[in-house]
């Protein structure tokens, strides 16, 4: 009811400016008109305001057009409105009717709104493109200004995942663009300290090789005992370590290719397993197939077989399950998997495995050994080869290497 009430309040407000502009209009037409009209003014007035004239009087009757509605018609329609003594009928959608008595007379306007109804909707539409095509080119200029913002994104999420290779492009010499050659300039300055790190690294490698030759040397003339045969295995250590270093540089040089063959993996998985034969838990082969030929470095690849098994041996416990390792055919992926059920490691540790020098183990004990280089290598390796390598594990449960190399 309250809906209705107030939808009326709103009918009767518009009604009441619409009778007093159709009874002023009417006024300013029957005046510029004249009773009896003055018919070559009506039809200048009908050609110029698109209106259909009809007056009639007991002696005179005359319309502008041979089709304006006759004053009998319009009588028989119902009437949509009736001010005073304007009555006003809708004849179709936007042609309007309206009849003024006048003291000599009565006169009959048809108006035409249709057009202007044309018009409106037109211009409608065509103001709804103009905004659409300025909000649209507005969206893209916004993008395009903005584009220097997401290469500069996308620059630090490269940098992030170790890319120190990746220049961020830079457009125009504005104050977004002098920032992308800031960030290119410090990529670039990283890129040289790295360089100059892993040069100094190979270079100290290459020099203790002579002295370490010497030592060994040295330790032949002496007496066995158990300071010799602690020394010994320091150097064991030491060489492994130096070669780990050479290995991983020459990986990165663009000397350091691979020496690919097929290769039976099958074999070279047995050949390696031997040699933990005697040691605790030891490796079992689970699901092993007999022939798998990949194209592959077979050296390295031992290294990267050798490498993992010696962490998964070093961290099982003498009495837990022997570490298994399966090869699996999967879609364009041969996968070697070797599972341990040993310490495991921690969340929060598992993202820097593959980091050069780092290691689960911060005592850095020489009873677990190594120096944090044997999984950068076998990531290397595994990337050269155009494969992949990733850890699962639980503390407590295990661990579990995939090794993913793709199929010939």
């Amino acid at each position: 009811m309250i809906v209705i009430k107030l939808g009326e309040i709103y009918i009767d407000k518009h009604f009441a400016v619409f009778e007093k502009n159709i009874f002023r209009y009417t006024n300013y037409l029957m005046r510029e008109i004249g009773t009896p009209p003055d018919t070559v003014k009506a039809e200048e007035i009908s050609q110029e305001l698109s209106v259909k004239i009809r007056f009639e009087s007991p002696d005179f009757k005359w319309s502008t057009h041979d089709n304006v509605l006759s004053f009998k018609d319009f009588n028989d329609m119902n009437l949509d409105k009736n001010i005073s003594n304007i009555c006003v009928k809708e004849l179709a959608h936007g042609v309007w009717a309206i009849s003024r008595n006048h003291s000599s007379g009565r006169y009959l306007f048809a108006f035409d709104f249709g057009e202007i109804e044309y018009i409106e909707k037109l211009l409608s539409v065509v103001l709804i493109v103009l905004f659409t095509l300025i909000f649209t080119t507005a969206y893209f200029l916004i993008r395009w200004v903005l584009k220097p913002i997401f290469w500069l994104g996308e620059g630090v999420e490269q940098i992030s995942k170790g890319n120190f290779s990746h220049n961020i492009r830079s457009r125009v010499p504005d104050e977004l663009g002098v920032l992308a050659e800031s960030f290119n300039l410090m990529t670039k300055r990283v890129r040289e300290m790295i360089r100059s790190k892993d040069q100094l690294l190979l270079d100290v490698s290459h020099e203790l090789r002579s002295p370490l030759t010497r030592i060994r040397v040295a330790l032949e003339s002496i007496p066995q005992n158990t300071t010799k045969d602690s020394i010994t295995e320091d150097l064991k250590d030491i060489e492994k370590m130096i070669n780990e270093i050479l290995e991983t540089e020459r990986l990165t040089s663009s000397h350091g290719k691979l020496y690919l063959k097929e290769a039976n993996i099958s074999e070279i998985i047995k050949e390696v397993v031997q040699s933990f034969e005697n040691k605790s838990p030891g490796v079992k082969l689970f699901s092993v197939p007999e022939n798998v030929t990949l194209n592959i470095d077979v050296d390295r690849v031992k290294i990267v077989l050798k490498n993992i098994l010696e962490n998964s041996v070093k961290y099982s416990k003498p009495e837990s399950q022997p570490v298994e390792i399966s090869v699996d055919d999967e879609e364009k992926w041969i996968v070697i998997r070797i599972k341990d059920y040993g310490l495991g490691i921690s969340e929060e540790e598992l993202p820097f495995i593959f980091e050069p020098f780092y290691r689960v183990d911060k005592s850095r004990s020489k009873v677990t050994g190594g120096y944090g280089l044997g999984m950068s290598l076998c990531k290397k390796i595994m990337n050269a080869h155009g494969g992949n390598i990733e850890i699962n594990s639980e503390l407590d449960i295990g661990t579990t290497v995939y090794l993913r190399f793709l199929k010939q």
